[in-house]
């Protein structure tokens, strides 16, 4: 059972900012969350598994190359449950397993894009919450950044500020490509940086998208997969 694999050794630790939040009641008794981060203050309320919109054919279109693309630097690990580089029990396409999910031995390709979709599509309905009237290549290309880095490293960084004040984010995607050894020595991973020069591309509405995975060539990401006996040898920044 999942729940049984061995813990996974972890090297390092990753650097956050501290966001405090707290729950609140607006006026129609709806809960959310207030998130408090360099200043400014953040309504979160729950989002669902389903997109909350009516999606455009353009949007549709971008939306199936975006799932096509996690698929693609995810890997599906075989459906077998692993641990993360961050130290996450995971399963399919980046699905971080939850204390109340049971998956056995494993899941299919089928099962594994459903949880994928699910989960991009809060990513999505999220990324809403926190952006003002993007056009639809970048709502995707910052879901996505939320998906493969996490809601609240996009609110406490320079990235979402560049976004914010509609100025070119493309140096900002690209200070996510770092990560130390451990030794302590700062190396770029050519991993990390395909997959933020495809959030450029898409947020520029570039068409011409990486197609190579550089895991192909050279095993070098400190977001590799972790198999569940394996030790995480490098930590992200």
């Amino acid at each position: 059972m999942a729940a049984e694999l061995p813990k996974v050794k972890r090297v390092g630790t990753v650097k956050r900012k501290r966001i405090e939040s707290e729950s609140e009641l607006d006026e129609h008794g709806r809960k959310y969350k207030l998130v408090k981060v360099r200043g400014k203050r953040y309504k979160l309320y729950a989002v669902a598994d389903t997109l909350e919109f009516v999606p455009s054919e353009r949007f549709s279109r971008l939306y199936e190359e975006t799932i096509e693309f996690i698929k693609k630097h995810e890997g599906f690990a075989g459906g077998k449950p692993y641990y993360c580089v961050a130290g996450y029990l995971t399963i399919g396409y980046g699905h971080v397993i939850a204390p109340h999910e049971k998956f056995g031995k494993g899941i299919t390709r089928e099962q594994a894009e459903k949880l994928l979709r699910k989960d991009f599509n809060k990513c999505v309905n999220r990324a809403l919450q926190v952006t003002s009237n993007l056009p639809d290549n970048r709502l995707l290309a910052v879901a996505h950044f939320i998906y493969a880095k996490g809601l609240q490293r996009y609110l406490s960084s320079t990235l979402k500020i560049k976004i914010d004040m509609n100025q070119n984010p493309n140096a900002e995607f690209l200070k996510w490509c770092n990560y130390h050894t451990p030794e302590g020595e700062l190396v770029r991973s050519e991993y990390s940086l395909w997959i933020r020069k495809w959030e450029i591309r898409m947020y520029n509405n570039d068409e011409d998208v990486v197609e190579e995975n550089p895991r192909n060539r050279e095993q070098d990401s400190p977001e590799l997969e972790v198999q569940v006996d394996g030790t995480v040898a490098v930590s992200e920044i």
